[in-house]
């Protein structure tokens, strides 16, 4: 597969012709596991040589004496929440009521990022669920335990390739994950593709390489962030006054592919900003948002320090957001609300923000004053909103200050980030904000319920 100079309304009539590529929407990462599950099936050689190519050997330890004829491997999808991955039968155990049942173990994982990037936690986490399943099969076997595990292949599939060495770890246990994309899949797939008997077949195939290359191709030259050369209008391109750059919305809305654009692009910032923020090292932790990242009330979770930093990306009202939460306080049971305070940048917006429940009363009894909330209020927040102030003195207007709130648990400053200002200048403002507020914390004081 020759590379050409990149066209974008080029690659987007690929997409266009594609009948794969209407088909891949239904679900967008679901369909490609799927696509290789279907691959495994017509024709199990060709699918294990396209293994090999995204794991960089030639053989694996376990393909000799495992073959799909003997009935002893799998090729799973969405199975213990791996997207694609398989399993050998090792043997037979005795269920507690005598009844024995086949053991199954993962040989390889493969986890597929259509539309969002890998990051280390997660991969770390798939180690620790791979491990788990050898260690319950060894049992008191030490020795196997890890050594086991670490007979995995492990496979990171992304439409981008995440900037992460690959090295992953769980407890004494470590990895390395082959980190490809899906212009890697779809050379190593051409490659294979004569071995496919029926025509119907290559020619689904064939459209499949077409189409995952055209998009690999515009989201690597048109969604990858740079950060000392990308804008605002870079992440935001709905708030462009510039043509050329209306028209590329429009037409990724019409092929339906935006959100991933969206998706991908936000992933590219939280890393970075992760990324800087463990550089800062601030002496407390940093860490990707996770369902239970506030829950120190969970038993694994009880023993969390705080206060820790969670980086987190997410779309509000449709508008996307990237941001570094100072967590003071985790939640203390499943209806409480955590204490934080959070600097973020949502669409084309810098905004500082505390989150405490009941730190706002909405009823009858709120007074405001002059538009804004009653001064009882604005000045229990004072001294929190002010850290930081002077960072932006150069690019936004510190007296259009604008003082809102969301619901009864989030009030927040915000101001518009002007067009020229670079991804690198927000993130070093994000981390220059946490840095105050870290060297600050002692006078951090939670708010009281208000009225």
């Amino acid at each position: 597969m020759e590379d050409k100079e990149f066209n974008f309304n080029d690659e987007v009539d690929t997409l266009k012709n594609s009948s794969m590529f209407y088909m891949s929407l239904g679900s967008k990462e679901l369909f490609h596991s799927n696509f290789l599950h279907w691959l495994s099936i017509i024709n199990f050689d060709v699918f294990l040589k396209i293994m090999h190519g995204l794991s960089d050997v030639d053989n694996f330890w376990w393909e000799e004496k495992y073959k799909p004829d003997s009935n002893n491997i799998e090729v799973r999808r969405e199975f213990h929440n791996f997207d694609l991955s398989i399993y050998i039968k090792v043997g037979e155990k005795r269920h507690r009521n005598g009844e024995s049942y086949d053991v199954w173990l993962p040989v390889l994982i493969l986890e597929n990022k259509m539309k969002s990037l890998a990051y280390q936690d997660q991969l770390d986490g798939y180690l620790g669920k791979v491990y788990e399943e050898w260690h319950d099969y060894y049992k008191s076997d030490i020795e196997n335990q890890w050594k086991g595990a670490t007979k995995v292949s492990f496979i990171v599939l992304s439409l981008v390739t995440p900037s992460l060495k690959g090295d992953s770890q769980y407890g004494k246990i470590k990895c390395k994950w082959f980190l490809k994309n899906y212009k890697d899949l779809s050379i190593i797939l051409l490659g294979q593709v004569k071995s496919i008997v029926k025509e119907f077949d290559k020619s689904i195939i064939e459209d499949y390489c077409s189409f995952v290359k055209a998009l690999f191709d515009i989201a690597n030259n048109d969604w990858k962030i740079d950060p000392a050369n990308s804008y605002i209008s870079k992440v935001c391109p709905r708030y462009s006054n510039d043509e050329d750059v209306k028209q590329k919305v429009k037409q990724l809305e019409e092929l339906r592919i935006y959100d991933i654009r969206e998706k991908i692009v936000y992933d590219q910032l939280i890393n970075l900003l992760q990324e800087k923020l463990i550089n800062a090292k601030l002496g407390i932790g940093v860490e990707r948002y996770n369902k239970d990242s506030y829950n120190t009330y969970k038993p694994k979770h009880q023993s969390t320090n705080l206060p820790k930093i969670i980086c987190n990306t997410n779309f509000f009202h449709g508008v996307g957001l990237f941001e570094a939460i100072y967590l003071i306080r985790g939640r203390k049971n499943a209806k409480d609300e955590p204490f934080f305070l959070t600097v973020q940048i949502q669409g084309k917006h810098y905004t500082r923000g505390i989150s405490r429940k009941n730190i706002v009363k909405i009823d009858n009894q709120t007074q405001i004053v002059n538009g804004k909330p009653h001064n009882k209020k604005v000045n229990c927040i004072k001294d929190l909103t002010d850290i930081g102030k002077e960072n932006l003195k150069f690019y936004i207007d510190i007296d259009k200050n604008i003082l809102g709130k969301y619901d009864n648990s989030f009030i927040y400053t915000k101001r518009e980030i002007g067009s020229e200002v670079t991804i690198e200048v927000l993130i070093n403002i994000i981390v220059e904000n946490i840095k105050k507020i870290v060297a600050n914390a002692n006078k951090l004081v939670e708010p009281q319920i208000f009225f």
